[in-house]
């Protein structure tokens, strides 16, 4: 198995336990934050050099409904940590 079958797979695994773990929303700023505080730390781990782009992937295959709200999160975040 190569590396991008390999992280394909692994995205689809974080995107199925969020999905298990939440339903379909991430209600209330604080979960939010949590959630991508968690992811964010995680993938800076696999992926050093394009986790940013995966966080955002995986956020908005997991919760179509809340893209604009957690890109929004997610800014605000990197805004903070900085």
């Amino acid at each position: 198995m190569g590396r991008k079958a390999t992280s394909s797979f692994t995205e689809l695994a974080i995107i199925e336990q969020l999905k298990s773990k939440y339903g379909n929303q991430l209600n209330g700023a604080a979960l939010q934050v949590k959630v991508i505080g968690n992811l964010m730390d995680l993938l800076q781990k696999l992926y050093p050099h394009d986790w940013a782009p995966r966080l955002l992937r995986i956020l908005a295959t997991a919760f179509p409904g809340q893209v604009k709200e957690l890109r929004d999160s997610f800014d605000a975040l990197q805004q903070y940590n900085v």
